[in-house]
């Protein structure tokens, strides 16, 4: 079986042919794709198996829905191609 981008890209586009921003895109489908169904079941794998307690504090439906409405400005600092905007984040906890 031959490699193809095109053929990669075909499958990836429809889930990426909307209107959101593209870094909006990218949030998504990193949570949607590698942590629910990548991520997740491995870890519940690995603390079944060693009867370890799972605790995931940035895994909570709260932080999702509050990250889910900061803007992708506060996200990303496009100016500068850095992410992780840490001003952002400190103005938001400091005056939500």
């Amino acid at each position: 079986m031959k490699f193809s981008w095109k053929e990669i890209h075909e499958i990836l586009i429809p889930y990426f042919d909307n209107s959101l921003p593209k870094l909006t895109q990218v949030f998504l489908a990193d949570f949607n794709g590698k942590l629910t169904h990548n991520m997740r079941p491995l870890y519940k794998l690995l603390h079944d198996n060693f009867d370890i307690k799972n605790i995931t504090p940035i895994i909570n439906k709260e932080l999702i829905q509050l990250s889910c409405n900061i803007s992708n400005e506060l996200k990303y600092n496009y100016e500068k191609n850095f992410g992780k905007y840490t001003t952002g984040t400190s103005y938001i906890f400091n005056h939500t």
